[in-house]
């Protein structure tokens, strides 16, 4: 049998300080994140988190580097957040990170980076 298994983050919402602006250095702004999470895993037969790879342990990764300092670039935060996640799980095979930023301009409702990371 074929098996993969991915964890999904969705709508993370994290206040954080980034941002190249005088009003966004001094001031946390909410940012939005999406993970996608491919392991190395067997399919579970057991019930036990054991197991498995938990996803509060990512969340709390993802949540302590995107509130450890100030990030100038969402592309900067993007990568601290991969590299700390690919040296804490080694069950990670690949990672695909969406950061979006909110009320960047009046017209539009949010700016958004997309990359992925394979180990």
């Amino acid at each position: 049998m074929i098996f993969s298994r991915k964890i999904l983050i969705s709508d993370l919402i994290i206040d954080s300080s980034i941002g190249i602006l005088e009003k966004e250095i001094k001031n946390k702004q909410p940012i939005k994140i999406e993970a996608k999470i491919e392991l190395t895993s067997s399919y579970t037969i057991m019930d036990d988190i054991e197991q498995v790879v938990d996803y509060r342990s990512i969340v709390e990764i993802i949540t302590k580097v995107a509130t450890s300092k100030h990030f100038g670039l969402i592309e900067a935060l993007s990568y601290k957040i991969a590299t700390n996640l690919l040296e804490s799980l080694s069950e990670i095979i690949s990672i695909k990170l969406t950061i979006s930023k909110f009320n960047v301009f009046n017209n539009c409702k949010s700016i958004s980076i997309e990359e992925e990371y394979n180990r």
